[in-house]
């Protein structure tokens, strides 16, 4: 864990990294830190997820990963800021 944050920073785009905008750069928590945190937030087993997305979305404000995962009948969307890892968003229902 870095910072008591419950991800770990890689090289690449899949573990984060630095992005540059008209606002400025900064240090992204990347595609895998963004799953490490929706996951952890569920209290879900990660080995029993599946039909997993992770989109970017580095455009909006604040920048932003949507992370989308099923788990034993349940269906889980996230938005997790990318910046600092925080929860901005959560809906759960069950898979059609």
């Amino acid at each position: 864990e870095q910072e008591g944050r419950p991800w770990s920073q890689g090289a690449g785009n899949q573990g984060g990294g630095n992005q540059t905008t008209g606002g400025g750069s900064y240090q992204v928590i990347g595609r895998d830190g963004a799953l490490d945190v929706a996951v952890a937030h569920s209290g879900v087993d990660r080995s029993q997820i599946y039909d997993i997305d992770v989109e970017e979305e580095l455009d909006e404000n604040p920048p932003e990963y949507k992370v989308e995962f099923k788990h034993q009948g349940w269906e889980f969307e996230y938005e997790i800021d990318a910046r600092t890892g925080d929860v901005l968003k959560l809906e759960r229902g069950a898979v059609d």
